[in-house]
């Protein structure tokens, strides 16, 4: 006989339930009996759990959105940008670090110049674009006129800090390297000085030292605006300049006391270490650049035009690249780099702006352009 309709009392009584070779059956309340989810085949987890946290090299099968859940932390990631090798977790837990690349090596669009003189002393910011060669743009203004600033930069904004202009300043200038404006204060340091050091960190800009007495070492996030808090001590230089690998900043060089030791801060906890090398000559040093694995030392002593580089892979010395530039760098002067390529832009009251490779082995930098107006004791900013 033909059947198109049964209903329970049709089946074995061992023929429901939530054992093998069994049916489920929904209750008075129409949900499943509770069963082992863990026999369930073929269903996408919401979830990657790990011991550990993603990099920016995990690259998720499923691309924008896929969530990461640390077991030993408990934080948790969500994919917000799926590109090979260069991905962004962000943090969606009780933590704020997000996992994102490093910027100071990935820098492809622009580079600054700002302040600078003394006297007189300037307020003007110059662009310059990596992809061709050329002439600064007047790109704004600082919010005081001062020479001798630290400097760092996100990925979105420069920051200035303190500063001469007859006096010591402790102000924390910020301004957009997206569209062409005006430099805002957006903060104090705890202490007024010229000449410190300004390193960039992943999501924060760090000072050290400077011409004030201070042996301080500040520190602010990029994430908010604010004064920076001091986290830590130095030895009291004037005339270092700072440069950064992806984990630690580097001091190096100053002339008080006369020095060329090259110091550290771990980025991760704030720790500082006196010195872990030496520069090759000069007392202080005209600009910085960053490459992947190595910080480069230009110019700079009572006017040099040495191109040393420092590997960051280990405490060392900085060597001769066998390279020099082309205009002597006697004061500070600002120092930017794209992924492949190094800027000096002034440096003892030039308008000169040199650039380099930093794969180089031997010859001299290119004079590529000239800035707006001469400079020295400016800074350089990039993204």
């Amino acid at each position: 006989m033909a059947v198109n309709k049964f209903d329970n009392s049709m089946l074995d009584a061992n023929t429901i339930g939530t054992s093998a070779n069994q049916l489920l059956q929904l209750d008075s309340n129409t949900k499943y009996p509770a069963a082992d989810g863990s026999l369930l085949t073929g269903i996408p987890s919401p979830f990657t759990t790990s011991a550990s946290d993603p990099t920016v090299s995990t690259n998720p099968s499923g691309g924008v959105g896929t969530l990461w859940k640390n077991t030993s932390s408990g934080e948790m990631y969500c994919c917000t940008d799926a590109t090979a090798g260069a991905n962004v977790w962000t943090n969606v837990g009780a933590g704020s670090d997000n996992i994102a690349p490093w910027y100071m090596t990935t820098a492809s669009t622009s580079y600054f110049t700002a302040g600078g003189g003394g006297p007189p002393f300037l307020a003007s910011i110059d662009r310059n674009a990596f992809a061709s060669d050329g002439d600064s743009t007047d790109w704004g203004d600082l919010t005081v006129a001062r020479a001798a600033n630290g400097n760092s930069s996100s990925t979105t904004h420069g920051y200035s800090y303190a500063g001469w202009n007859g006096a010591n300043t402790n102000i924390i200038d910020k301004f957009a390297m997206v569209t062409a404006s005006n430099a805002t204060d957006v903060g104090d340091m705890t202490y007024s000085a010229h000449h410190a050091g300004g390193m960039t960190g992943p999501g924060y800009g760090y000072t050290a030292s400077g011409y004030s007495g201070q042996d301080q070492i500040n520190k602010h996030p990029f994430a908010s605006d604010g004064n920076a808090t001091d986290v830590g001590d130095t030895r009291v230089s004037y005339q270092q300049r700072g440069g950064q690998s992806e984990t630690y900043g580097y001091m190096m060089g100053g002339t008080t006391p006369n020095n060329s030791i090259i110091s550290k801060i771990q980025f991760s906890n704030d720790s500082y270490s006196s010195s872990i090398g030496n520069l090759r000559g000069a007392a202080f040093v005209g600009a910085t650049c960053t490459a992947t694995g190595y910080v480069f030392a230009l110019g700079g002593g009572q006017g040099t035009a040495f191109i040393d580089k420092m590997a960051t892979s280990s405490d060392s010395d900085a060597v001769d690249t066998g390279g020099s530039l082309t205009q002597v760098v006697s004061t500070q002067a600002g120092g930017s780099n794209s992924s492949s390529t190094g800027y000096v832009c002034g440096g003892g009251d030039v308008n000169v702006i040199q650039k380099f490779s930093l794969n180089i082995s031997s010859g001299t930098s290119t004079d590529i352009g000239n800035l707006t107006i001469g400079r020295q004791n400016n800074n350089g900013h990039q993204y």
